[in-house]
């Protein structure tokens, strides 16, 4: 299979039907090996590689047919910063080797600047991250679960529409939308707080 631009991947994913397959499996096939290598060497399983690069996958396709993707980078630096983001945040959360979580941290903080991504949560003061979370105990659990699975994990629709059992990724969008707007009401009250997360709602 011949390869393909960044420019010609993009035009891919936003015609969609066989120009997006060939695209995605580019895109697998540049970048997957990178990605199994660098999880393996950090403490996870081929499988792990795989699911955080669909998952990433996933996510830069939404951000492209969003319009949401600004073109800093070349995209396999942009996939892998993703994916970094991810497995980062999973051994974060299971408190598993600090070495690297610190190692990984110093890292994303200096990429931040030249990579261009959503706002991340794993970047902010941990003060900021304590008081998101218990704004987010003012809200109903199942929606708790689609903001961070969204935010936090960086989740694409597909993906939190299979984890909470929805039918598809249109049912999550529309959760998503409610919760969004649920989250909103409690920002009125801390306009600090909004203005902070202003990039992510």
């Amino acid at each position: 299979m011949a390869d393909m631009s960044d420019d010609e991947i993009i035009t891919g994913l936003l015609e969609g039907g066989p120009a997006e397959e060939k695209a995605l499996r580019l895109m697998y096939r540049n970048n997957l090996p990178m990605v199994i290598a660098h999880i393996s060497e950090n403490n996870g399983s081929q499988e792990d590689a795989e699911d955080v690069f669909q998952e990433t996958v996933l996510t830069f396709r939404d951000q492209v047919v969003a319009g949401t993707f600004l073109r800093r980078a070349k995209i396999s630096t942009f996939l892998m910063s993703i994916v970094r983001r991810k497995w980062y945040n999973r051994l974060r959360r299971s408190g598993y080797n600090e070495g690297y979580v610190a190692e990984m941290k110093h890292l994303l903080e200096a990429e931040q600047e030249s990579i261009p991504d959503m706002a991340d949560p794993i970047l902010m003061d941990e003060e900021l991250i304590k008081k998101i979370e218990q704004m987010l105990l003012k809200i109903g659990e199942k929606c708790r679960e689609v903001l961070r699975m969204r935010f936090w994990d960086q989740f694409a629709m597909e993906k939190i529409a299979e984890k909470l059992g929805y039918k598809n990724a249109q049912i999550a969008k529309n959760k998503h939308f409610r919760c969004i707007e649920e989250l909103r009401d409690l920002l009125n009250n801390d306009p600090d707080l909004r203005n902070t997360l202003r990039d992510l709602l």
